[in-house]
């Protein structure tokens, strides 16, 4: 069970931007996710803004003690307890966090955060931030419902499937082609090891071209002949996830 993280700084960010990244949190929200929020501010400023909030699973922080004492105490508030929850509560069971306020005080605990490869996004900034890694690229794949993976995206190149996916977050290429290669390690060995074939390293143009047109070409050219064993494998070993029976009957009628 994962979780959604939203902290909101309910003073600094409008009530239709809550509204927009609350339904975008809640469409990446899988069966068995849960959603956590808190929203932070003084209740004589927000007035009926807190009922919204309540209303739709916040918990509610009052500020107004910090804040009569120094307004950055009340950012601080926000920022211990995001920290808190990252890595202490819910540590390791974090699909993406949301930080909302248009005051770049919280821009360092993003750049932060980002840093960390949790999947972040921020009013501040509007996407997920740059992913500079192969495991922050893992945890977008997820938040972006890609994986586990469908099957409208097997008949594609590995590369091409998930450059498509991410095409409108900051994501250095490199990366990709990081995870692309690491994976086709993965499935070398899983070959080597299951049917004793070794399968040739590949260039950088190869790795991006690379599917699973062309594993399945190289085994059954050698003798092995269930296409849908050979997909099940593939899938797994890319992906980490397979496609059921009929959908992988109807990829290989293609």
């Amino acid at each position: 069970m994962s979780k959604i993280l939203m902290f909101v700084d309910a003073e600094n960010v409008s009530r239709e931007q809550v509204k927009n990244y609350l339904a975008e949190a809640r469409s990446m929200l899988q069966e068995t996710d849960t959603f956590v929020g808190k929203c932070y501010g003084s209740k004589d400023v927000l007035g009926s803004m807190i009922s919204f909030f309540l209303e739709n699973g916040f918990d509610f922080i009052d500020t107004a003690v910090y804040a009569q004492a120094k307004k950055n105490l009340a950012d601080m508030k926000i920022i211990v307890d995001s920290i808190w929850d990252i890595l202490e509560t819910f540590r390791g069971d974090i699909k993406a966090v949301y930080i909302l306020s248009n005051d770049c005080d919280f821009n360092p605990l993003i750049y932060k955060l980002k840093s960390l490869d949790i999947v972040i996004k921020a009013a501040s900034f509007d996407s997920f931030g740059e992913i500079n890694s192969v495991n922050g690229l893992l945890r977008l794949l997820t938040v972006k419902k890609f994986l586990p993976i469908k099957k409208e995206f097997v008949t594609q190149s590995v590369y091409e499937a998930v450059s498509d996916a991410v095409k409108e977050e900051r994501v250095d290429k490199t990366v990709i082609l990081a995870l692309v290669r690491d994976r086709y390690t993965i499935l070398q060995k899983a070959v080597k090891a299951k049917y004793g074939f070794p399968m040739d390293n590949l260039s950088e143009k190869q790795l991006k071209c690379f599917s699973f047109w062309d594993f399945n070409r190289f085994l059954t050219q050698r003798g092995v002949t269930s296409s849908a064993d050979l997909l099940k494998l593939f899938l797994t070993k890319v992906y980490g996830s397979t496609i059921n029976d009929r959908e992988i009957s109807e990829v290989l009628k293609i």
